[in-house]
């Protein structure tokens, strides 16, 4: 029983890990989305208190970007700015071909390049552990 959960949970793990970059390849690959080049207006930052009293601080990522000389704004508050992006910053977005004003970041896959790297690390812990421990 445990040799199931070892290997569910190592796909499961895997999944996650590869989803978001996954979709961001298929959006840049299909006929749907299209890459520009954005430039930073601000970075908001605010913050929220949890449950347990710990304030985290968030960032919200506002930039510009024209599509067949149309000015357009658009804001991403999942981005991990942290403190290195700044206003005037070049970074790719993806829009809708047919509605470009609906935008987002095309750049780390819509999720923290050391999540994706966790995610990983556990799953493939996780698949050595179930052939490590397969019975013959």
């Amino acid at each position: 029983m445990k040799q199931i959960f070892r290997l569910l949970g190592g796909f499961l793990f895997l999944t996650v890990a590869l989803a978001m970059p996954v979709l961001t390849c298929v959006r840049k690959t299909g006929g749907d989305y299209q890459e520009t080049e954005a430039t930073v207006a601000s970075v908001e930052e605010y913050q929220s208190k949890g449950r347990r009293g710990r304030v985290s601080t968030h960032h919200t990522l506002h930039y510009t970007y024209s599509v067949n000389g149309t000015r357009y704004d658009g804001s991403d508050p999942n981005y991990d700015a942290g403190g290195d992006t700044r206003m005037g910053d070049k970074i790719r977005i993806l829009y809708k071909l047919d509605q470009p004003a609906d935008s987002r970041i095309s750049e780390g896959g819509g999720q923290p390049w050391w999540q994706t790297l966790v995610f990983l690390g556990i799953g493939g812990y996780m698949f050595f552990n179930f052939w490590r421990n397969r019975s013959s």
